[in-house]
């Protein structure tokens, strides 16, 4: 039994001895690294090489925005780098189909978004899921366009505000005939009347009193 184990002993040793390290890539700068080697591969692009599995995502998505290639962006493991990922490619062809190919509903909103600013398109704005950012990105695009039409979409306390800011845009007191109220579509109007020193954009006006006062203040003037 003692010969046997002294057997296994050597052998074992022997083994040990002829197991030779794992030699370095002289091509790769990272690898002698003792710490950093993330870091270091992410700037040389060598995203595979990479220990955390959430930087090697980052790496790669910047990968394809240098390669400009949508298929890169596959072989991000998270969801939402795969996103922002399949967005900043969407963006840099302004490609706005690409968007509908995002899974990740945040990043998805984000690109349906950027291209409803970017084209003036209120119907980007309907596709994004988030209401809150949805009711935001009509109120953007109808003060961008000076489409009043697309204000009635929020709601009524914005609306207003809304209406209002494009008839001054507009210099135009017909523009605040789109409110339902006619509280608000006079004093509305009263505005735009004094902005532009326009005095027969007084006479549309419905309430009495608000009228005297369009018109008294052309009157003093």
């Amino acid at each position: 039994m003692k010969v046997l184990i002294g057997i296994l002993l050597a052998v074992m040793v022997l083994l040990t001895a002829c197991t030779l390290p794992t030699p370095i890539d002289p091509n790769d700068r990272c690898a002698h690294l003792e710490s950093g080697k993330d870091f270091c591969y992410f700037e040389d692009k060598k995203c595979s090489k990479m220990e955390s599995p959430a930087f090697r995502d980052t790496c790669v998505a910047e990968l394809a925005k240098m390669k400009n290639d949508v298929k890169v962006c596959d072989l991000i493991q998270g969801e939402k780098t795969k996103g922002l990922c399949q967005k900043g490619i969407a963006e840099i062809n302004d490609d706005a189909e690409l968007c509908e190919s995002i899974e990740d509903s945040y990043w998805k909103d984000n690109c349906l978004y950027h291209f409803a600013n970017a084209r003036g398109d209120q119907e980007f704005c309907s596709s994004i899921n988030s209401i809150e950012q949805q009711v935001r990105c009509n109120e953007e695009i109808a003060l961008a366009t000076n489409n009043a039409d697309l204000c009635l979409l929020l709601k009524y306390a914005d609306q207003e505000k809304c209406v209002v800011k494009i008839a001054e845009n507009l210099s135009d007191g017909d523009t605040c005939d789109k409110l339902e109220k006619s509280f608000d579509r006079d004093t509305c109007r009263i505005k735009i009347a004094k902005k532009i020193n326009d005095k027969t954009i007084c006479g549309p006006i419905e309430i009495n009193q608000i009228k005297i006062w369009c018109l008294e203040h052309f009157e003093n003037s």
